[in-house]
């Protein structure tokens, strides 16, 4: 400061220094200069007072806001009786590294499919949304003309795509088999001599993550994991109500095999009622138990998981190849019934005859989250354990989530990852670990992809589809909510991403564990949370 007046002081002057002229000059003109200097800094004061005073005032306004919604927070959980259990909570900002509120968010609890978050994450670190599967078809042997004395045989990738999910009509399981078999044909091939073998090796023979339920084996969310695999690795069954209740209820099977058995209890319940169904299956048995009821004059279209993939896969294919005239003399057979030596024969003198191209990973990863199918977060989980640690297991997969989080610096003490869909009760993350791993992937290359994956309220075909739905308030919020939906016994969850009634963007990650109330309530509790982020005018 010093040197800037003595500046300007020399800018003041003029003429020959000490003269009687520069002298007067000094006295008139440096008065004036003073005042100028005097309004000038008391205006540039003023300016700067008022400024201070809006910044005081936008954030003592911010600071209410937040407060409020915290208050908020807090009452709806006081409120709410869960009859026992824990909630974990952690909100932050997204724009800036800020906490916004946390209750509980560094204790790990039960994620349900929360943890689907993780394996899909991890896919996108390590594969990428362009990856893709290639299961193919194969011979062994030779084509004498009509003929093929050989094997054909099925190598399975991983791929959870070959069903009816991506194709026009939902229900039309079988096209990509039918396409393997013109081709097949296209070889002039009528008659197979040998087996149609389904090789699955690139996965273990681990069908089940530990925690998983037993008795739940026939239902569609406990469907097996295996390298080859068809349609979900589950039967679909078509069910129709009769006219009259009480009356048991008839049912077809698509695809049309004899691969499994259904012991039907079903009965013909109100007409004005829903299905409620439910399928007993016991390890390694392809008997399944339907049990309850279908409204009168009514169809309900449903899924039961069957044993053995690889197996059920062949057979499928069998038939397929029968009804296109193509006769496989030997059987369907799974290559596990195959001795070492066996196996090293029959891949010695392979060749190519069809393969099919699964959609790529940012297709399935949106099924994973949006729809939250656990056989895909399965499968993808052992994906990750074949392509970064050479093993198709549980364990090599669980391995590879976890070394991402360590690198990433993502992991908190506490977490355990037991499985890629959050089904067993054994998994354990904090609150806070999935919001940082939110953040984290806010920042990827993959971001836009993964967030695309994630549940919109209102949304049709996502797992938020009927969730805030009942209130005008709820209506209002319910396309600025972004979430991954978990849920199994005890476990209610809900993380992602929403945005307020100002704009300002805010992860969120809610999880509700070991309550005694009805599941209503700890959902709604959930729910009521989450809208009100989303209906806060926090800055």
């Amino acid at each position: 400061m010093v040197k800037r007046k003595k500046r300007g002081g020399e800018r003041a002057c003029g003429g020959t220094p000490g003269g009687p002229k520069t002298r007067r000059y000094i006295k008139q003109k440096g008065g004036t200069a003073v005042r100028q200097r005097y309004c000038v800094g008391a205006l540039v004061f003023v300016i700067a007072l008022l400024f201070f005073c809006g910044l005081t005032c936008v954030a003592t306004a911010q600071a209410s806001d937040l407060a409020s919604l915290q208050a908020e927070l807090a009452a709806i959980l006081q409120e709410t009786d869960l009859k026992g259990g824990t909630v974990g909570i952690r909100v932050e900002d997204v724009a800036l590294p800020q906490l916004l509120y946390d209750h509980n968010g560094a204790i790990p609890l039960k994620p349900a499919s929360c943890n689907k978050l993780h394996t899909s994450a991890a896919a996108l670190y390590y594969l990428g949304s362009g990856y893709t599967y290639t299961t193919r078809v194969y011979y062994s042997g030779q084509i004498n003309g009509k003929k093929l004395a050989g094997n054909l045989v099925v190598v399975g990738s991983g791929d959870p795509t070959i069903s009816g999910r991506f194709q026009e009509n939902s229900r039309d399981l079988t096209k990509t088999l039918r396409d393997w078999a013109k081709d097949i044909r296209k070889e002039k091939v009528r008659i197979v001599t040998g087996d149609l073998i389904g090789d699955d090796d690139l996965f273990d023979d681990v069908y089940f993550g530990k925690g998983w339920y037993p008795k739940e084996r026939g239902e569609w969310y406990c469907a097996e994991v295996s390298a080859l695999s068809f349609n979900d690795n589950c039967i679909d069954i078509l069910w129709k109500g009769a006219r009259k209740q009480g009356r048991t209820v008839k049912f077809t099977l698509n695809p049309r095999t004899d691969y499994v058995e259904i012991v039907n209890n079903v009965t013909t319940g109100e007409a004005k009622g829903s299905a409620d169904l439910s399928y007993l299956r016991e390890d390694k048995s392809n008997s399944i138990v339907a049990k309850g009821s279908v409204p009168a004059k009514q169809e309900n279209y449903d899924y039961a998981a069957i044993y053995n993939p690889t197996l059920f896969f062949v057979t499928v294919f069998n038939d397929v190849l029968r009804d296109r005239g193509v006769k496989v003399q030997g059987r369907p057979r799974d290559i596990d019934a195959l001795s070492d030596e066996e196996k090293a024969e029959l891949r010695q003198n392979l060749r190519q005859v069809t393969f099919f191209v699964s959609p790529p990973m940012s297709e399935i990863v949106r099924v994973i989250n949006r729809r939250s199918q656990n056989f895909y977060a399965e499968q993808v989980l052992k994906t990750l354990g074949a392509e970064v640690k050479g093993e198709g297991s549980f364990e090599a997969g669980v391995e590879a989530v976890q070394e991402f989080l360590h690198n990433e610096g993502l992991y908190k003490p506490g977490h355990i990852l037991i499985d890629g869909s959050g089904l067993s009760y054994l998994n354990r993350v904090s609150a806070h670990q999935l919001v940082d791993l939110l953040r984290f992937m806010d920042g990827h290359k993959e971001s836009a992809v993964f967030f695309d994956s994630l549940p919109r309220g209102g949304q049709a075909g996502g797992s938020l589809r009927t969730r805030f739905r009942d209130t005008p308030e709820e209506r209002a919020v319910e396309s600025r909510i972004l979430g991954k939906t978990g849920y199994i016994g005890g476990v209610h969850s809900l993380s992602g991403l929403v945005t307020n009634a100002v704009g300002k963007k805010m992860f969120y990650s809610i999880i509700v564990n070991d309550f005694g109330c009805p599941n209503k309530v700890a959902r709604d509790l959930i729910d009521r949370l989450v809208v009100a982020l989303a209906s806060s005018e926090v800055i």
